[in-house]
C-alpha cells in the first residue's frame, strides 16, 4: 500500500485483518505541504469570490483617465503593455467574479 503524497500517519482507522470496502478511509496522514497548498488555494478562491478590490479598480480608472487626459503623450511600449495587462486582469477578474456569484 502506498500514498500519492508523503506524510506522517496521524490516525489509523482499521486494524490488520479488517475487511475493507472500496473508498474506505484507512489512515489519516499529516502532510504539512498539502495543508499549505490547500490553504493557498482557499485564499485564491476567496480572492476570486470577492472580485477585484475597489482600490485596484480605482487605480486602473485613474491610470486610464490620466492617459485620456493627455492624448498626445507618447507611451513607452513597456508602460503601454503594463497598462493593457492591468486592464485585462481587471476585466477578467470582474467577469470571473460574476460567474462565481452565479454558481
Amino acid at each position: 500500500m502506498a500514498s500519492r503524497y508523503g506524510g506522517r500517519v496521524e490516525k489509523t482507522f482499521v486494524q490488520e485483518g479488517d475487511s475493507l470496502k472500496p473508498g474506505q478511509v484507512i489512515v489519516q496522514l499529516e502532510a504539512p505541504e498539502l495543508r499549505a497548498r490547500r490553504d493557498s488555494v482557499a485564499a485564491q478562491m476567496a480572492e476570486l469570490e470577492a472580485g477585484p478590490r475597489k482600490e485596484e479598480i480605482e487605480a486602473a480608472r485613474h491610470d486610464w483617465e490620466a492617459l485620456v487626459a493627455h492624448p498626445g503623450m507618447v507611451l513607452s511600449p513597456i508602460l503601454l503593455g503594463e497598462l493593457e495587462t492591468l486592464l485585462e486582469q481587471i476585466i477578467v477578474e470582474a467577469f470571473d467574479h460574476r460567474l462565481i456569484r452565479q454558481l
